[in-house]
């Protein structure tokens, strides 16, 4: 059984509310792909900025920072005093 949506008229805008502005999908840069090898596919992570994705963990924090600025790799290279 089909529900009959609600309808409004066409100038009133859509309401926005506080979660609507609270979704994440982590960095830009974070790209999924397919790797062929011998026939088989499987997916895979990559990024754009050409760092390695290697493992879930990594993919885990590619997925938590905002973007490309707040990137981990950059943070985990970075050498206190350089």
């Amino acid at each position: 059984m089909v529900r009959a949506r609600e309808k409004r008229p066409a100038s009133e805008p859509v309401p926005v509310t506080e979660e609507v502005c609270e979704l994440h999908f982590g960095c830009s840069m974070l790209r999924r792909t397919r790797l062929v090898l011998k026939g088989r596919s499987r997916p895979m992570m990559r990024c754009s900025l050409g760092y390695a994705v290697r493992t879930e963990e990594d993919k885990r924090r590619c997925l938590a920072v905002e973007g490309p600025s707040e990137c981990w790799h950059l943070t985990a290279t970075k050498r206190p005093g350089v």
